[in-house]
């Protein structure tokens, strides 16, 4: 794949091939957030830029107006999009995730400030450090590690619980909006490796998924996504129905490399399908450590026209 500073390449996940096309976004910056076929990036002032690399459009949201602690590609952990802001240039609103507690903070297309939710739900002693958010249903949805599931409407400023806290914890949590509307929690585990390397921290790699459909406002714990695929990452989780793409697996979940805490020397690894039915892990795309060790993690991408 192409290692100019200035582009990257891209690559189909159903064909399993890299295509002959160069994106012009930054080969060492990190994409915080990849909605509607708009990337995000966080600059040094916390402001974020929308880029859509295929029309070559730019957005510029103000600063989340927080001084960052450590590198602002990595202090911003996610932006999604309500909407495609070409398609609804005034009226879509974005989500961010950001700082040592990710916090959650959104902003309406106009605005000149983001609305930084509450830090604690009423009642709760934990505060709310968020895993991932989502737009569903005209609401802002939130998942932590621990099984709890809040939303908030923008114009409220403040939560509703959805689903408690439990003492159940994992490494990554996320929340997916089916193609059929429905909302999906999934958790992600790792397991830890120790790294060849002695003064290098241990190497986390994907052990299983875990799959809950919220139904009547409980979580179900599932096997199968009902033909969907689900793609997983630094990107807004999305869904797809399988079939509609010609080598996409049904029942699959597609992960990249998102565990931004460390940054290994040898780049991003732990990128692979997931088969729901049986278990079974097996790597959608081998990087090669000495020309994707300054890489930032991968990140999935719609294509739109717009």
């Amino acid at each position: 794949m192409d290692c100019s500073p200035n582009s990257r390449g891209l690559r189909d996940i159903c064909r399993g091939k890299n295509l002959n096309l160069k994106l012009m976004v930054p080969f060492n910056r990190r994409c915080c957030g990849s909605s509607y076929g708009w990337l995000a990036f966080a600059m040094n002032d916390l402001s974020i830029i929308l880029f859509n690399p295929f029309t070559g459009r730019k957005l510029k949201l103000p600063s989340l107006g927080v001084k960052p602690r450590y590198k602002s590609q990595y202090f911003v952990m996610k932006v999604i999009l309500s909407s495609n802001p070409s398609l609804d240039p005034k009226n879509f609103e974005a989500a961010a995730i950001y700082g040592g507690m990710n916090r959650v903070a959104h902003i309406k297309s106009g605005q000149e400030a983001w609305t930084t939710l509450p830090g604690k739900f009423k009642g709760n002693t934990f505060p709310i450090v968020a895993a991932d958010v989502i737009y569903h249903q005209n609401l802002i949805y939130f998942v932590d590690h621990y099984k709890q599931i809040l939303s908030a409407s923008s114009a409220m400023n403040r939560w509703r619980m959805e689903k408690k806290r439990t003492n159940d914890v994992c490494h990554f949590a996320y929340l997916v909006e089916s193609s059929r509307g429905e909302l999906y929690m999934i958790r992600r585990f790792l397991s830890y490796e120790s790294s060849e390397e002695e003064d290098e921290e241990p190497v986390g790699k994907t052990l299983k998924f875990e799959v809950y459909k919220m139904e009547n406002s409980q979580l179900k714990a599932v096997n199968e996504l009902e033909g969907d695929a689900f793609f997983l990452g630094d990107n807004q989780s999305m869904a797809v129905v399988a079939s509609d793409f010609p080598g996409c697996r049904p029942n699959c979940i597609y992960s990249t490399d998102d565990y931004i805490l460390f940054y290994y020397r040898k780049g991003p690894f732990d990128m692979g399908i997931y088969n729901l039915k049986d278990g079974s892990f097996e790597m959608h795309y081998e990087p090669k450590p000495d020309l994707h060790k300054t890489m930032p993690p991968p990140i999935w991408i719609t294509p739109t026209p717009k």
